[in-house]
């Protein structure tokens, strides 16, 4: 028997154990303000209000998107201008601009959710998410019979 080792990159699959600050927190917004069906722990999620914007790595190419823009960034805290950006998944190539976030960005984040969902909330669900996403690659890799190291 043939033995194959897949090598993913980290956060291929959603949250990561190499996971800084950075990444858990826009994982955390990503699902605190997604629809119920985004896989937003991975990818973030499109949103935008006064304090901050937040969208999707853009895939589309077109020169009408108001994502493609030079420059736009993934995410965006509009108080300090701080930005970064990503490389299709929240994680990869990430480049944080040299403004600052102040420590309390996510709860300042999280007061203008629409629904009211607090910080802890938005932890809960993504735990909650990235263990049913864990699940599902697991069941997966035994079904095809591949170990996982």
């Amino acid at each position: 028997m043939t033995e194959v080792k897949i090598i993913m990159p980290t956060g291929a699959f959603g949250a990561s154990d190499a996971d800084d600050m950075i990444d858990t927190a826009m994982r955390t917004i990503g699902v605190g303000f997604a629809e119920p069906d985004e896989w937003a722990s991975k990818y973030g999620t499109d949103y935008e209000n006064d304090v901050f914007m937040m969208h999707r790595y853009c895939w589309c190419e077109r020169e009408d998107c108001r994502w493609c823009e030079d420059g736009a960034p993934n995410f965006l805290f509009k108080p300090t201008g701080f930005s970064l950006t990503w490389y299709k998944y929240i994680g990869r190539g990430m480049e944080l601009s040299d403004e600052c976030l102040p420590g309390d960005f996510l709860h300042q984040i999280f007061a203008t959710h629409p629904k009211g969902m607090t910080v802890d909330q938005a932890i809960d669900e993504l735990a909650r998410r990235e263990e049913e996403t864990s699940k599902f690659f697991q069941a997966m890799f035994d079904s095809l019979g591949v170990r996982r190291s």
